[in-house]
């Protein structure tokens, strides 16, 4: 089963992020997780690293205000 996930960019992003896929001739969507799959891989080569950075991040309460944030920009979609 594979869960959906969407972020919110600037449309300047999407069109660079869009030209970019293109570039490399794939979908826009393998693209990036394939930028994020890179990503995740250079920063797990520290033992303990991803699992530290993820305590940090919920410590921070950053994780609600995105969740709260996101909530009430569905909730102003018409």
């Amino acid at each position: 089963m594979r869960n959906r996930l969407s972020i919110d960019v600037e449309s300047t992003q999407k069109e660079r992020i869009a030209y970019a896929a293109a570039l490399h001739g794939v979908p826009l969507s393998l693209y990036v997780l394939e930028a994020v799959e890179m990503r995740l891989r250079a920063e797990t080569d520290v033992p303990g690293a991803l699992a530290g950075s993820l305590k940090a991040y919920a410590r921070t309460g950053l994780r609600a205000a995105e969740d709260a944030a996101w909530a009430d920009s569905v909730a102003e979609q018409p």
